[in-house]
């Protein structure tokens, strides 16, 4: 067969390729008997037959891809365990089908069929969703063992836009799919992959604020929504993103005036502001706070501290001795401060507001 499986195949091609589907997966010799006589009183096994390897007959197939689909298609329907050379071998010639459909469909058609060209061009998309739902299931199949590197050339080469998204999507290389987008102009789905991917990697924002400052015939709106997201994260400031669309060397770049980008200014302006309130009332609180510690301090060093508590701050009952006494009039049993207090130094109660103080502290 690999000497004149050619020859076969080109007179026999429907019987050639059967032979060689058994050849590869359960082929039987028929000179042989499948039990021997020695077999049956338990002294021989049965003899191991050993199928054909499907990678020494591909090269029959090279001038029929349909043909090398139907015989690939049925050695991993048998053997799922086939080799990486089988799967990817498939993957090339699923998509070399794929896009050579509708010239060839062209070509095959009769008159009849060129006078509706409508009627034709519905056959041809229905057969190319037809060959783009077996490749996807083949991509998508976690068993298959093509290689995905060259699938993803293999997608580019025969601009297999549905793999080549799976693929990129898959590897986590959602910047290319950014720029496939905007090498096709379609700033919608560039869009979209933002939304979706955003969360994921919120560089993909900023690559796209870098697209429309670098692109032409881009849409305003693809502009403002890109800074409200980039506004709301926090992902630039508003001297990088005016920086960003000055710089640009296109149109779009060179026409972008303040009033495209006002709405960005004035959310972060009022997001500062509102910012800087909150750390004025902030800065208030504790200074008030301070200031009321200060007159504590000042009154425990000149005057005489009683302690009227007459309940335990742990457990609610009636204070009895020996009790605890703290500065801040929190009183304990002995026992109920042994079991809650984290530190003999400190009182339990005020002891979560003085960690919070002291966080911000060493934060700042």
């Amino acid at each position: 067969m690999r000497e004149y499986g050619s020859i076969l195949l080109d007179h026999s091609p429907n019987q050639a390729t059967e032979l060689l589907k058994k050849l590869c997966t359960d082929y039987r010799p028929s000179m042989k008997p499948l039990v021997d006589l020695n077999m049956l009183d338990g002294t021989l096994t049965a003899p191991e037959i050993k199928a054909a390897n499907a990678e020494d007959f591909i090269h029959l197939f090279l001038n029929n891809s349909e043909r090398l689909v139907q015989f690939l298609e049925h050695i991993i329907l048998m053997c799922p365990n086939s080799s990486t050379q089988v799967y990817n071998t498939l993957v090339e010639h699923y998509l070399h089908v794929w896009s050579s459909i509708e010239k060839k469909r062209k070509e095959e058609a009769s008159e009849e069929d060129k006078a509706d060209m409508a009627l034709l061009e519905g056959k041809i998309l229905s057969e190319k969703k037809m060959w783009e739902s077996k490749i996807m299931h083949l991509l998508r199949n976690p068993d298959a063992k093509y290689d995905k590197d060259q699938t993803l050339i293999l997608c580019r080469v025969h601009n297999f836009k549905t793999g080549l998204m799976y693929l990129y999507e898959d590897a986590k290389l959602y910047q290319e799919i950014i720029h496939y987008y905007a090498q096709h102009g379609d700033y919608s789905s560039i869009l979209e992959c933002c939304c979706k991917f955003g969360n994921k990697n919120s560089e993909l924002w900023i690559q796209a604020l870098w697209l429309y400052a670098r692109g032409t015939s881009i849409p305003p709106s693809f502009l403002r929504e890109v800074l409200d997201v980039i506004a709301k994260g926090q992902l630039l400031s508003p001297l990088l993103v005016v920086d960003a669309l000055s710089s640009g060397s296109s149109a779009a770049a060179g026409t972008t005036n303040l009033g495209d980008i006002r709405s960005f200014l004035m959310s972060v302006l009022s997001a500062e502001g509102e910012m800087t309130e909150q750390e004025k009332a902030r800065v208030s609180k504790y200074q008030s706070e301070t200031k009321k510690f200060r007159e504590q301090i000042n009154d425990i060093q000149k005057s005489t501290i009683i302690f009227q508590g007459s309940r335990c701050s742990a457990c609610d009952n009636q204070l009895y001795l020996p009790s605890i006494h703290f500065l801040c009039q929190h009183s304990y049993h002995q026992h109920c401060f042994q079991s809650f207090s984290e530190n003999e130094n400190e009182c339990p109660a005020c002891l979560p507001g003085y960690k919070v103080i002291l966080d911000i502290i060493e934060s700042q």
